[in-house]
């Protein structure tokens, strides 16, 4: 039978999501944000200079047009890949795939209609911001041309986006781990430009031939997308509908590669039980167990330890850390700290890379555990909320000082020279202190949010707020005082390690005594967070999963022997 358009699955999904209310919650959300985002933007700017001059004014359109494209951008490659990132994986796990293969939809129906009907939600949040875009232009300064560019690379990166996520869900069984990879790839892709920039640097990365440098930015949709009014000229004509074609011509490959793959994997129902990654932990501390001691934690770090890919995601972290690390401390000892520029932004960068891997994982222990069932098990045993909570906290946190090792590594490797010593439990504190927040966080939106995507989705939208947007937002607002937007934007572990391990060597713009001073304080503000978080969490933890705690099971259980008593002694 012909038919046309995208299919009986398109229409269903479509129908299905959107009469989803928090979508448009979420569209309401984000125009408002930016509005009264913009709203101080502006506040700042014109307190400062005469908005009577026409070239004031196109300054302000110009600082509006960079807020709303990274706001756009921003949320695309965050948000997009959530939206299909568990388009199969539990309707696999239930059986659903293989009960639509036997009807007279086509893999590529299936496969297709899934993408079309997410990807439709993607793009009207981006259309919601498009009109605000046009407001940037009524104060001059802005390109008719320039308000139609970023959209188009932002419909491209959503696209991609989307069906990349898509695809990587065919096949697998855990939600975070599609989520994680997704991101890790969209994060090379985005990152691959200044990561090089940044290996040009040392001695070994002299020998990369410029090129490739000049086609990773050509590639890169910030630069693209900002390209036209920041740097006006520096894009070749046609780059960024070379882009979009480019995005769609490669979603198209994957969008097949993913209707050939569907099959195969719903027919692998037989195929064996999860293998952890890696081998598995030691089972008992000392002379008592682990097991009896700390059953939770046991079992967290026994059982639910990281598939393949995911191992083999830490594991290219790991390696480019310890290489970089390796480097950095290499020619530090060798040719000095003045030629190490490249290592303290370096340190930072690999601290905010490990804490947003971090912020990815936290929630989905306790989360994906929600969404399947099986919290249930352990929530009918004999053991308290207290030590669940404490034992998936703890879990998850072993990674922490891992991540924090190496950072320390690279600021022991600057103090050598300057003898500023006090430095390097400072940049590992901070690290510490900012990867326990981001702990509690993710176990507290976990127990909050019974959505699977949408805790994740708030963890790694918390993170990348904290890590990268809250840099440019408060050099903004601190155009008149630097000190202070130094000290205020070190509270992002990408800005705060490196400008922490640039002042241990001394090239720091900002007194070395002053930045110990910021250090100290976040790692407070971020130590206290991570305290409140978890006793808030700890605090709700049987009311938001249905679990009676034993103060009520106490109470109740005396109600009821004192119903009891009197019934039987009606004297």
């Amino acid at each position: 039978m012909s038919r046309f358009g995208l299919g009986p699955v398109f229409v269903w999904e479509w129908r299905r999501v959107s009469r989803q209310w928090w979508i448009y919650a979420g569209r309401s959300v984000l125009v408002g944000g930016l509005l009264a985002g913009l709203g101080a933007v502006w506040w700042v700017l014109t307190s400062r200079r005469d908005v009577s001059a026409l070239t004031a004014m196109a300054k302000v359109g110009e600082g509006f047009f960079e807020v709303i494209v990274l706001a756009m951008l921003a949320m695309v490659l965050l948000a997009a890949p959530a939206a299909t990132a568990g388009s199969f994986g539990m309707d696999q796990a239930r059986g659903h795939i293989s009960l639509m293969l036997i009807t007279e939809a086509t893999a590529l129906d299936i496969v297709l209609g899934a993408l079309a009907a997410r990807l439709l939600t993607v793009l009207g949040g981006v259309v919601c911001l498009v009109p605000v875009l046009a407001l940037t232009s009524h104060l001059g300064g802005i390109p008719p041309l320039a308000l139609v560019e970023p959209a188009a690379v932002t419909a491209g990166s959503a696209v991609l986006g989307c069906t990349l996520a898509l695809v990587l869900s065919i096949g697998a069984r855990r939600f975070h781990e599609v989520l994680v990879a997704t991101h890790v790839l969209l994060a090379g892709w985005v990152l691959g430009y200044p990561i090089l920039m940044m290996i040009r640097m040392t001695t070994v990365g002299r020998l990369i031939p410029g090129s490739w440098t000049l086609w990773l930015r050509e590639v890169n949709p910030f630069w693209l997308a900002m390209a036209p009014v920041l740097w006006p000229g520096s894009s070749p004509a046609g780059a960024v509908w070379a882009f979009l074609g480019g995005t769609l011509v490669l979603s198209g490959t994957l969008v097949a590669l993913g209707a050939w793959r569907l099959r195969p994997a719903a027919l692998s129902d037989q195929r064996p039980a999860h293998k952890p990654f890696g081998s598995r932990v030691v089972t008992s501390w000392g002379p008592g167990s682990m097991l009896d001691a700390y059953p939770v934690f046991w079992r967290e770090c026994r059982l639910q330890q990281p598939s393949r890919w995911i191992g083999l995601l830490w594991g290219l972290y790991v390696a480019g850390a310890v290489l970089f690390t390796a480097l950095a401390v290499g020619e530090c000892a060798v040719r000095g700290v003045k030629r190490t520029d490249w290592a303290a932004p370096f340190n930072g960068f690999q601290s905010a890379v490990g804490l947003l891997l971090l912020s990815l994982i936290t929630p989905a222990s306790l989360a994906e555990e929600r969404a399947r069932g099986s919290l249930e098990v352990l929530l009918s045993t004999p053991l308290s909320s207290r030590s669940l909570v404490l034992g998936k906290w703890l879990a998850h946190y072993r990674v922490v000082p891992g991540l924090a090792l190496l950072p320390g590594l690279v600021a022991a490797a600057h103090a050598v020279p300057s003898g500023r010593w006090l430095g390097v439990p400072l940049v590992m504190g901070t690290v510490l202190a900012t990867g326990a927040a981001v702990t509690s966080l993710g176990i507290a939106l976990a127990t909050w949010v019974p959505r699977l995507d949408r805790a994740l989705t708030l963890s790694a939208a918390a993170s990348v707020f904290v890590t990268v947007a809250w840099v440019p937002l408060v050099f903004l607002l601190c155009q008149d005082n630097k000190a202070l937007g130094m000290g205020l934007a070190s509270a992002s572990p990408l800005f705060g390690v490196g400008l922490f391990t640039s002042a241990i060597a001394g090239t720091s713009p900002a007194s070395g005594t002053s930045l110990a001073g910021w250090s100290l304080f976040w790692l407070l503000i971020f130590g206290g967070i991570a305290l409140v978080l978890l006793g808030a969490t700890l605090a709700s933890f049987d009311a938001c999963l249905g679990r009676i705690s034993n103060g009520a099971a106490a109470r109740d259980l005396g109600r009821l022997r004192s119903t009891s008593s009197s019934t039987s002694n009606p004297s």
